[in-house]
């Protein structure tokens, strides 16, 4: 047989934020980004598209992008052949087209369009250094071409940074990631081995056995549910007789009937041993298949964890939706999970919108705000009844509001189911309920199935062809009116917006030659006023010096008339009276220049200065008239859009939508590309309508219309394993996971839904059940590895067992019977010749690889079993990571304050309170009292009874008839004494620690009938944790006799986790019914010791609400 790839080593790349971390220089530029604001109320089309207004897109869109992007080219513009880019994100990526602004010229990144991704973006995205969103009118630059360049230049280095990563000699950085990585692939590699083991066991143990259908009447009777009965179990005789262990309880099985083309899955309840034949009573209801159906089982491979295992290979590989170090933190370093920042806050609580419904307190409103702002992790540890599911719906419904696609998941369908029925029909969710058989989903909450969804829109898709055509005609006619009335509206948008923008690049004008006016308008009045009072006094002086110039002139005609020729020859030389008058008129004409020199300087600066003012009073006037008739432009283009929104406004297509320019572009495209189909439709009738009555056609049409429907949903629930054999699932990723119930889920559980998300909510409670594995999956790692360490180190084949069986802490009878199994399967694979001929090698090489990861292989195969698979990664996570990334709730409201006390302090520290009993009681938690069980706690005790109250080992369980007695004692009281209480119904659930006990106290209750009292559960505590009773009893089955208790003994019964959930299950009253004596000796840890010495205590302080009673009398 070829084994494939089990012994291959996982090919490790490098994680992919050490591209990041090593390239930090590596960044595109900011980038503004313009768009068109929506005003007086209208809306556009790309932000109504996802239910947002435009600043909550926006944010989320910038928020997305800080993770970094890619840049995508698009095909040129039609038109204009101008470059049309995508900006793409995680989960978000907008369409831009290069433009031209009006005013400046600038080139323009203009929004086109937003797109929200139906899978995450696992490309190698680029840091961003920023983004930006400004009005279309602000004109702010983007060059689209610039920018595609620049991210061809950063994707070229980022290669190169990839290949030297491959080739590595690291940085502290790399390091770093290196050594996380090594941390994950030593904590998984033990794990991902022990996986291939139990895949290879189950491909060599499929087994098909025909079987009948028998009546077993006895099984059923009423539960809480009217007209319904107790887990309704079919029972199926085998005609032959299966190996040894194959149909144990618990084990999966295919069921069929020879005509159904899928068969039905279920599990074992119980196995019934014949002595010609082997019966199994199936988790199956059966009014499915009459009594003496033929019918074929089939047990479902061994290896239910095929989805763990990929699970694994794809986290190692780092082929995860989100970034790989956060997951990786979460797993292997939760102390490194980075915590919300501590101003997050959230404004508005939808809870407290709800009529009726309950408000947040404190602790419930801080769990809220730091699941939605986590940045990648966050914890809420949810005691039982402190509201984690009202918690859950609130996160839910903020998460989707900010666009998210979220996927919750649980390891049981009741949980899953009670978060669907409270959140499925709030505004804005699109729920989507998957499972691989619709009768596991509540059948409130079916509606929500995909087929539930889509059948109504297929059947009406498949209205007559007649009536089709009638109305393709007649809506062709009408949407032809639309199309013209659109297309002027959205002419007249074009309009207003070149209106708009001329308008603003005029009053941008006017309002710097205003700011010019201002600065030079007073300078040049002063100068005016400077020139105008200094023409008088140069005039008058220029006057003075003419009238100086001519007195001269006459002082010289006058000498001269009168002088000798002595007088004129010394003249000559510039001597005597002549020479003195001449020097005084040239004197005089030179101050008579200078005058009129100044004069003339003078008037020129008045002339400038009148000038310029009135050139700048003329600019002004123009420019103001100039924006008053761009602003009547502007006002009439709005009045004609206003018009035309008016008529749009009273068409009937067009009735009550808010309209805006983008919504008008794409719907008058819708309606173009709508009016050329309804005119080729009517060809296409014939065969459109042939095609959808055929069958093959239906089922072709109705897939295509579930796909549609499963791919707008925005909340996907499922159970956590159901992720992964979902085919709605296959290649969806998500934003946010939230995993309810989550310390039930171990981490390979857990990584089924989390490789496919980007952020992760886990929701819990550590303090209650662990994850369930199955037994035989243990005892056969178990006995591999003591055959390999039996062979390898010559010991002794039981002495393996018993050394490697140590691992586990059980009861002593148990703990024999786990290696007395262990011991027969060893035996069975080592005389089979399987252990040879199969597994020796393939675990040696398993051996060897291990061996340099750890220090003892063989222990580290049952290791990772208990502590991967047996304990939830939940658990593990909230006592390491920052007290900022988990929230504890505190306050419950599910049960009265006796029984909250019971595990208030034992197992919270006090820090689990009640509301007072008027609050409760306004909620309908109210005691439950009898005449018989005058306290609402009662403890039924068999320490009177000595050895007739004894237990009974059954194979590897127990019974304890008299406690079953008691049980049945006790709900015959209540059933009687219950019409004197002002109750409709009782529900009860009768829990027990062992699986046996709980069948036998089923059996016995079985043979009565009960009117009042409707059961909810009877099971063993292991198996339920969401349901809850008005009435909780507990089956502690153990006894024992002496003085002292091995510490070994009563494992089950000192496991806090199991006697929290017991206890908590209950609203108004609780019984306890066990050997009251032996729980005060149970001695094997600190904490069970605790909790009775607690339980034992309220008992003797609270004689109003607990009582001890040792004797039922039923009287009916």
């Amino acid at each position: 047989m070829k084994q494939g790839p089990l012994t291959d080593d996982i090919a490790l790349s490098p994680p992919r934020d050490w591209f990041e971390r090593i390239s930090a220089d590596q960044v595109l530029p900011s980038v503004t980004v313009s768009y068109t604001p929506r005003r007086d109320g209208s809306r556009n089309n790309w932000a109504d598209r996802h239910g947002m207004d435009d600043d909550q897109l926006l944010a989320l869109i910038e928020r997305d992008f800080l993770n970094g992007v890619m840049v995508v080219e698009y095909a040129p513009n039609d038109r204009d052949g101008s470059l049309q880019i995508g900006i793409r994100g995680s989960a978000w990526e907008l369409s831009l087209a290069q433009r031209k602004g009006e005013s400046t010229g600038a080139a323009l990144g203009f929004l086109r369009g937003v797109t929200k991704l139906k899978y995450a973006n696992r490309e190698q995205l680029v840091r961003l250094g920023g983004i930006d969103f400004e009005p279309v009118w602000d004109e702010s630059s983007l060059d689209l071409e610039e920018l595609r360049s620049r991210y061809s230049e950063i994707k070229r280095a980022m290669a190169a940074i990839e290949h030297r990563l491959k080739h590595p000699k690291a940085d502290a950085s790399v390091r770093d990631s290196q050594k996380l990585h090594g941390v994950a692939r030593k904590q998984y590699s033990a794990l991902r081995a022990m996986m291939g083991l139990l895949k290879l066991k189950s491909e060599q143990e499929e087994h098909t056995f025909e079987a009948e259908v028998i009546d077993r009447p006895d099984e059923a009777f009423e539960t809480e549910e009217e007209d319904q009965t107790l887990e309704e179990s079919l029972v199926v005789r085998l005609k032959e007789r299966p190996p040894a262990d194959l149909f144990d309880v618990g084990a999966r099985v295919e069921l069929s009937d020879g005509e159904r083309r899928r068969p039905w899955r279920s599990s074992v309840n119980s196995v019934e041993e014949q002595k010609k034949c082997v019966e199994l009573v199936l988790d199956f209801p059966a009014s499915r298949l009459p009594v003496g159906s033929q019918v074929y089982i089939n047990n479902v491979s061994r290896f239910g964890m095929w989805a763990h295992q990929k699970a694994i290979e794809e986290f190692l590989n780092e082929n995860v939706s989100g970034y790989w170090r956060n997951i990786a933190q979460l797993l292997c370093s939760p102390k490194t999970i980075t915590p919300p920042a501590p101003e997050s806050t959230i404004e508005r609580f939808y809870c407290d919108e709800q009529p009726g419904a309950p408000k947040l307190n404190e602790k419930q409103r801080e769990a809220v705000t730091g699941a939605v702002n986590a940045p990648s992790a966050f914890c809420i540890q949810g005691p039982p009844g402190t509201g984690k599911t009202t918690v859950i719906c609130e996160v839910v419904q903020h998460l989707i509001a900010r666009g998210e696609r979220v996927l919750m998941v649980a390891p049981t369908h009741v949980a899953i189911d009670e978060v669907l029925r409270r959140i499925g029909a709030r505004p804005g969710v699109r729920a989507i309920r998957l499972s691989w058989d619709d009768s596991r989903i509540a059948e409130d909450v079916r509606r929500y199935a995909p087929s539930a969804v889509s059948n109504p829109l297929f059947d009406a898709i498949k209205a007559p062809n007649a009536e089709k055509l009638k109305n393709w005609d007649s809506e062709r006619k009408r949407l032809t009116s639309f199309e013209q009335l659109l297309s002027e509206y959205v002419g007249a948008w074009d309009v207003e917006h070149n209106t708009q923008n001329s308008w603003a690049a005029s009053k941008k004008q006017l309002t710097n030659f205003q700011e010019r006016y201002n600065r030079e308008q007073p300078v040049l009045l002063r100068k005016l006023e400077n020139g105008q009072d200094k023409r008088p006094l140069i005039e008058r002086q220029s006057q003075h010096m003419m009238s100086a110039l001519q007195t001269a002139h006459g002082a010289l005609n006058d000498i001269e008339s009168k002088a000798g020729f002595g007088s004129r020859l010394l003249s000559i030389v510039g001597a005597g009276d002549i020479g003195a008058a001449k020097k005084s008129v040239r004197q005089a004409k030179q101050d008579h220049l200078l005058s009129e020199r100044e004069l003339s300087s003078v008037l020129e600066s008045i002339q400038e200065a009148t000038e310029g003012l009135e050139k700048l009073s003329g600019d002004l006037a123009r420019f103001h008239r100039e924006e008053e008739e761009l602003r009547n432009d502007y006002s009439a283009a709005v009045k004609d859009r206003s018009r035309l929104d008016s008529l749009c406004s009273q068409a009937d297509l067009l009735h009550n939508a808010t309209l805006a320019e983008e919504w008008a572009v794409n719907e008058l495209e819708r309606l173009t590309e709508r009016i050329k189909r309804l005119s080729i439709y009517p060809g296409l009738s014939d065969s459109f309508g042939g095609l959808l009555d055929s069958d093959d056609g239906a089922t072709l049409d109705s897939d295509a219309i579930e796909k549609d429907v499963v791919s707008s949903a925005n909340l996907f629930c499922c159970t956590t394993t159901g992720v992964a054999g979902s085919r709605e699932l296959k290649e969806a990723s998500f934003d946010t996971l939230i995993v309810d119930e989550a310390s039930r889920v171990t981490d390979s559980e857990f990584l089924i839904g989390a490789i496919r998300a980007r952020r992760w909510v886990l929701v819990g409670d550590e303090n209650q059940l662990p994850p369930y594995v199955e037994q035989q999956d243990e005892h056969f790692i178990h006995a591999l590895s003591a055959l390999y360490r039996s062979e390898k180190s010559g010991m002794e084949l039981k002495e393996a067992v018993d050394e490697l069986g140590n691992l586990w802490l059980e009861d002593e009878e148990q703990h024999k019977f786990r290696n007395d199994s262990v011991q027969r399967v060893a035996e069975e694979l080592q005389v089979s010749g399987i252990w040879k001929g199969t597994y020796r090698k393939i675990f040696s090489n398993e051996y060897k690889r291990l061996q340099g990861q750890v220090d003892d292989p063989t222990r580290a195969l049952l290791e990772a079993m208990r502590n991967s698979i047996v304990r939830s990664l939940f658990e593990r996570v909230v006592k390491s990571c920052p007290p900022a990334a988990k929230v504890r709730l505190r306050e419950q409201r599910r049960m009265i304050e006796p029984i909250a006390r019971i595990v208030s302090e034992p197992v919270y520290g006090g820090d689990y309170v009640s509301p007072d009993e008027k609050d409760m009681a306004a909620m309908g938690v109210i005691p439950l009292k009898t005449s018989t069980f005058t306290t609402p706690i009662s403890f039924l005790d068999t320490s009177s009874l000595g050895k007739r109250g004894s237990e009974e080992l059954i194979r590897n369980s127990f019974v304890n008839r008299s406690e079953a007695d008691l049980v049945v004692k006790a709900c015959r009281i209540l059933e009687k004494e219950a019409n004197l209480l002002d109750r409709k119904h009782i529900s009860v659930s009768v829990l027990a620690f062992y699986k046996a006990q709980a069948r036998l106290i089923r059996e016995e209750l079985s043979k009565h009938q009960f009117v009042k009292l409707r059961f909810s559960v009877i099971d063993a505590i292991d198996r339920i944790q969401g349901q809850e009773s008005d009435v909780v009893f507990i089956s502690f089955t153990r006894t024992h006799y002496g003085r002292s208790v091995s510490p070994m003994f009563g494992q089950w019964l000192q496991d806090v986790r199991r006697l929290n959930v017991g206890c908590t299950r209950a609203h108004s009253a609780l019984f306890l019914v066990g050997q009251r004596e032996l729980l005060g000796k149970l001695c094997s840890n600190d904490d069970a010791m605790a909790f009775y010495e607690n339980l034992h205590g309220l008992f003797e302080r609270y004689p109003e609400d607990m009582k001890v009673i040792k004797h039922l009398d039923v009287s009916v």
